[in-house]
C-alpha cells in the first residue's frame, strides 16, 4: 500500500521523545509553552522551528502542523515509551 502523499514531503521529521521532532537539517518541531514572536501566549502548542532556531509556525495538533508544512513525521517507539521498548 502506498502513501498517498509520498513525495509530497519536503523534510522528515524524526521523533526524540514524547513532545519532540528533529529533522536531519536541524529543524525541530515540539510543544513549547512560552510566546510567539508577536507575544501571543503558545500554551503547550506544537512549534516548529527552523535549524538556526527560528520560530515559524505552530498548531494545537501536530499532524496539522507537518501537513501544512510538508513534513513527514517518523515515530519512534521507545520515544512513545519513555526510552523503553
Amino acid at each position: 500500500m502506498s502513501d498517498e502523499n509520498e513525495g509530497k514531503y519536503d523534510l522528515a521529521m524524526v521523533q526524540v521523545s514524547e513532545d519532540e521532532y528533529r529533522g536531519l537539517n536541524g529543524a525541530s518541531m515540539k510543544r513549547e509553552h512560552g510566546e510567539t514572536p508577536n507575544g501571543n501566549a503558545i500554551g503547550g502548542k506544537w512549534v516548529l522551528r527552523n535549524p538556526k532556531g527560528r520560530f515559524m509556525d505552530f498548531d494545537k495538533y501536530r499532524h496539522d502542523l507537518a501537513a501544512r508544512n510538508r513534513l513527514r513525521l517518523i515515530s519512534n517507539a521507545k520515544a512513545n515509551n519513555g526510552g523503553t521498548q
